[in-house]
């Protein structure tokens, strides 16, 4: 995107969540959203935007989930949630305990289950385990993200 069409972009954002910035910090917000989507396509981001006017969210929009939300469509299939993860993780640890043939789980689920120490996790099941479950699933989402929606310029 060129500065200018990121420019109309933050503008059309702050028009349909009713946001009258200030001049500075309506600079800053520009100087950020180029940082951030420079690299994208203009019609993708617009796209993305159109999209999020529509689910009629009640705050603005971070320049962060523009950018998730461009990528994802090119990055194909994204991380399921948390509590799918888990879901996933406790039909897999059924499946193993009662001899059932293996569970198909998503590449990031098995990434958390072998740092959770492999199939001897499978032993997880309390309320406290899957919190366990989240923080380093959540930390594996997190490292996937930055390098499918990462920044891959210094601006």
């Amino acid at each position: 995107m060129t500065d200018q069409e990121v420019i109309a972009v933050v503008d059309r954002v702050c028009s349909a969540w009713n946001q009258n910035l200030a001049t500075l910090a309506k600079k800053e917000m520009y100087s950020t959203w180029m940082h951030v989507l420079s690299d994208l396509d203009n019609a993708a981001v617009r796209r993305v935007i159109d999209e999020l006017i529509i689910d009629d969210e009640r705050f603005m929009p971070r320049v962060g989930t523009v950018r998730k939300r461009v990528l994802a469509k090119t990055v194909g299939a994204v991380p399921p949630d948390p509590i799918v993860a888990w879901q996933q993780f406790r039909a897999a640890a059924e499946a193993s305990g009662s001899g059932v043939g293996a569970v198909d789980l998503h590449d990031l689920v098995r990434v958390a289950l072998g740092r959770l120490g492999g199939t001897g996790a499978f032993g997880m099941h309390t309320n406290g385990d899957r919190e366990s479950f989240f923080t380093v699933y959540r930390t594996v989402v997190s490292e996937w993200e930055q390098v499918n929606y990462g920044i891959k310029r210094d601006r």
